[in-house]
């Protein structure tokens, strides 16, 4: 057993349910311990059923009541990219100010659970979408600016059957994007997808996927690729940092080529492409899910930070908030 073990605190529920709710209670127990490869933990309950969990659980039927309630949200459309082997679907939702021509936006895509037990990224996903839909003047601002294309649940089969790789074809999503070889018919949809964006004329500018680790490693590191524009990768990585200084944070790690989502769309597209690892049982910063759902707005305005500098030629300082 890994030591990363050392430092991991389960969450607990008395009210959990897969129906949609803003409201889910989870608590952190505290008193752990690791003896050779044996983990376990003590809490005293005060309810007769309780459930227990590593990570704050984004099941797939939560996924369907929490898109069923955005259904029909101002500035937000739905699209069933593929029906998978077991007959869950893979939904794409697109985020912007409908009545701009998309022609001089940002093309921004997003996704989360390449992995499928990596629920952290979900939970961020909902954040982002959460701020894009509401009424703050930066989400107004980033609408008009940008479209967003979320993927929220990449692998549905895999997280159904608590695996990281499909357990009807035995094959792994987060390295299926090699051009020589793409196995699995998810990747080669989200790819085919993109050509159909791209080929009615929208941008590919920008494009993350989110993990999470399995240690106890900062609240957010990542990955990016395209060093070929490194000097691009840092000013957008110092805006996502800084609109994040509420969290734990590694330095970030350079990476030239990957076989998954962010390295195909750098090799070619040549995006701004990342891998994000989040972690909310980060080593001295254990977050809440509302902290971890709060990341995902912070994302956002580190995206405007980004979008205003470049708008206005380096001109534009990180001093707004935005709020």
């Amino acid at each position: 057993m890994s030591n990363h073990w050392n430092n991991y605190k389960p969450v607990f529920s008395y009210y959990f349910t897969n129906k949609f709710s803003m409201d889910q209670q989870w608590q952190k127990i505290n008193i752990t311990k690791r003896i050779g490869n044996v983990f376990s933990f003590t809490h005293t309950y005060v309810e007769n059923k309780v459930w227990i969990a590593l990570r704050y659980p984004y099941t797939f039927s939560y996924h369907k009541k929490y898109l069923g309630y955005l259904d029909n949200t101002p500035h937000s459309k739905q699209e069933l990219l593929l029906a998978t082997k077991q007959g869950r679907s893979i939904d794409i939702l697109e985020i912007t100010n409908s009545d701009l021509p998309n022609d001089d936006k940002k093309g921004i895509w997003i996704c989360a659970r390449e992995h499928g037990v990596e629920q952290d990224g979900s939970w961020v996903c909902q954040g982002m979408i959460d701020f894009l839909l509401s009424d703050s003047p930066v989400a107004s601002y980033l609408r008009d600016k940008a479209v967003f294309v979320f993927i929220p649940f990449l692998t549905p089969d895999a997280a159904f059957n608590g695996s990281c790789v499909n357990p009807v074809t035995g094959y792994s999503l987060a390295i299926d994007f090699c051009p020589t070889k793409m196995r699995t018919s998810e990747s080669r949809a989200i790819l085919n997808q993109i050509y159909r964006w791209i080929a009615s004329g929208n941008s590919l500018d920008i494009c993350f996927s989110f993990h999470n680790p399995h240690g106890s490693e900062p609240n957010i590191w990542p990955f990016a690729y395209n060093n070929k524009n490194k000097k691009e990768n840092k000013i957008f990585l110092k805006s996502i940092f800084y609109a994040c200084t509420d969290y734990t944070k590694r330095r970030p790690t350079y990476r030239s080529s990957a076989p998954n989502f962010a390295g195909r769309c750098t090799a070619e597209f040549g995006t701004l492409s990342y891998i994000f690892e989040i972690n909310h049982q980060a080593k001295k910063s254990f977050l809440t899910l509302d902290e971890l759902r709060e990341i995902g707005a912070c994302f956002c305005r580190g995206i405007y930070h980004y979008l205003r500098s470049k708008e206005e030629n380096n001109a534009y300082k990180f001093s707004l908030r935005g709020r």
